[in-house]
């Protein structure tokens, strides 16, 4: 699940570009969704693993995962994008920097 090919290398690309001209980010909006079959759907569509490398690369404070729980569109079970993320950010030791809102909870 590496940021390594096609489409990925693209993302990798304009991660980069979006860290150097906004130093400061304080949100970082990522879809995690629509990632399985890994070779079908991870050219078009970044799975919670890639979204936690973005977010780390893009420097921001805060990672507010979208798109979850919404749609049924890949092979993945509908949670699984959400549960990925939370198991994730805890191996990372970031899980204080995952924000989760609920339907219209402001963020701040």
């Amino acid at each position: 699940n590496s940021l390594s090919s096609g489409c990925r290398h693209i993302t990798a690309m304009w991660v980069k570009q979006a860290a150097e001209l906004f130093p400061k980010i304080n949100y970082a909006l990522l879809g995690i969704v629509a990632f399985a079959p890994e070779w079908f759907m991870g050219s078009n569509h970044m799975s919670p693993l890639d979204a936690l490398k973005a977010f780390s690369d893009l420097k921001a404070d805060k990672l507010v995962p979208m798109h979850y729980g919404t749609f049924d569109l890949s092979d993945e079970p509908l949670g699984e994008p959400l549960r990925l993320i939370k198991k994730l950010a805890k191996n990372e030791d970031v899980e204080g920097q995952l924000c989760l809102p609920k339907i219209g909870e402001a963020i701040h």
